[in-house]
């Protein structure tokens, strides 16, 4: 072994900062953790075909989606999780991966999904379509190949004994829908406040895993309207959501706050003169600076492209301050696509997991598809 060494240190210090020796990361978890009914481990993004394992030989569940949120019952383990447990995620390689699932397709199906590699003037991966992350990082015509992996967002452990709010989706008119999740059937209070006003307040009866749909009016006199940059204002509006069982009402409330604006969006397909022409670090400080600076040339509409990543949520929340409306693409770029159950399946999920986190921006236009799948079929790439 060789590694560099430094004056004033040592031996073990040398090595752990050559990387041969590791401490690890270690979490404190609350001995009161598993007093509850029900105990979560979330992870809000793994990237992307991993193995999620407690004390090396419990597997917990896989995930295979860079854009899904991993939810994993951990309610039985307690015993396992006391002391030290160790919780491993092993990650597979994205590119033996999708070649594992193109040979799997074509042994199933017969057929193979176009297209089975790029250009070989690109020098990328291949079979990008066949495993749900960033398309670009198996390389694109503007960019070289850099499939990573690797737990690419927030990971918890949460737990409750009565009943969770996971999300809520908010039109202007006329619903809103809020997700409970619930280990049994109970009743409570569903309190709304928006802007620091209060204008919902009722009993409700949830199942577990249960949608709440309900409405109620805000007059117009209260709230101002959103609009686009050059357009007006950007007032936001906290909206807080609050849900206290009547089994539980001091230690089992959960509440939710989002930030929403109020905004309607139509569209006019009449004709504009002179508008017939197209039109593994960034932090919050930077996304900031780069929305701050379309809003400051005047931009007022910007689109995420389908071979990329959903953004961050400071991006949305950004882009709703800024008045910069979002041309969402859902992830899918300049190829064809699976159909069979597996691959769907992953895709709901990752469909459910990014609307429930978006709807309620003000700043999100549409949502499209794809970007040039169409095309790529019409013209045979």
């Amino acid at each position: 072994i060789s590694v560099g060494g430094s004056v004033p240190g040592g031996v073990y210090t040398d090595l752990l900062n050559g990387g041969v020796l590791n401490q690890g990361d270690f979490y404190y978890l609350p001995e009161s953790l598993f007093e509850n009914e029900k105990v979560v481990l979330e992870f809000d993004g793994l990237d992307t075909a991993a193995e999620i394992l407690l004390q090396d030989t419990t597997e917990l569940g896989r995930a295979q989606n860079m854009f899904s949120k991993y939810l994993f019952d951990i309610t039985n383990y307690s015993e396992q999780m006391k002391g030290e447990a160790k919780l491993s995620i092993i990650f597979r390689s994205p590119v033996n991966f999708s070649r594992d699932q193109f040979d799997s397709y074509i042994a199933s199906y017969g057929y193979e999904i176009p297209p089975e590699c790029l250009d070989p003037v690109y020098q990328g991966e291949c079979h990008a379509n066949m495993i749900r992350k960033m398309q670009a990082s198996f390389s694109w015509d503007w960019g070289p190949a850099f499939p990573n992996a690797g737990i690419w967002k927030a990971w918890r452990i949460v737990g409750w004994s009565s009943a969770k709010l996971s999300s809520i989706s908010v039109f202007p008119k006329p619903d809103a829908y809020f997700d409970l999740a619930s280990n049994v059937s109970l009743s409570g209070t569903l309190q709304i406040s928006v802007g620091g006003t209060e204008y919902f307040n009722s009993e409700v009866f949830v199942n577990e895993n249960s949608f709440v749909e309900d409405s109620f009016k805000i007059p117009e006199d209260t709230v101002e309207t959103w609009w686009p940059n050059g357009y007006g204002n950007q007032p936001l509006y906290d909206i807080i959501v609050t849900f206290t069982p009547n089994d539980f009402p001091d230690d089992g409330v959960s509440s939710l706050t989002k930030r929403i604006g109020f905004r309607t969006i139509e569209l006019d397909q009449s004709f504009v003169d002179d508008s017939d022409q197209s039109i593994e670090q960034v932090t919050p400080p930077y996304t900031r600076l780069l929305l701050e600076a379309a809003r400051d040339t005047h931009q007022n509409c910007l689109r995420v492209w389908g071979g990329g990543i959903y953004e961050s949520d400071e991006f949305y929340e950004f882009a709703d301050e800024f008045g910069l409306l979002i041309w969402e693409d859902m992830m899918f770029a300049c190829s064809m696509y699976p159909a069979d159950d597996n691959y769907l399946d992953s895709v709901r999920s990752e469909t459910r997991t990014q609307i429930r986190r978006l709807q309620h921006h003000p700043c999100i236009l549409l949502w499209a598809t794809n970007n040039e799948n169409e095309s790529a079929l019409r013209s045979n790439w």
